[in-house]
């Protein structure tokens, strides 16, 4: 550790730089990195299960609307309307 004492200030900052740098580089691409794995895991998630969640709901809203359209007709008076 001699060494390092025996080293003039500005060069002991410039490590300091040098390595602050490489950590900060070495914390970007580990970010990046699991920036990426979450990206692909929402994706994952969304065309496995928010996509059946939304057939699901389309299919019960389509199920609504025939219901209601059989509650018109039993309570139609018009004859033209019950044949269609």
């Amino acid at each position: 550790m001699n060494w390092f004492n025996n080293l003039r200030t500005g060069v002991k900052i410039s490590l300091l730089g040098a390595g602050a740098i490489i950590a900060l580089g070495i914390i970007a691409v580990i970010g990046y990195m699991g920036l990426e794995q979450s990206s692909d895991s929402t994706e994952k998630m969304y065309s496995q299960n928010l996509l059946a969640v939304q057939f699901i709901n389309n299919t019960r809203s389509q199920s609504h609307q025939i219901e209601a359209d059989i509650y018109g007709l039993m309570n139609t008076e018009d004859p033209d309307a019950e044949q269609k």
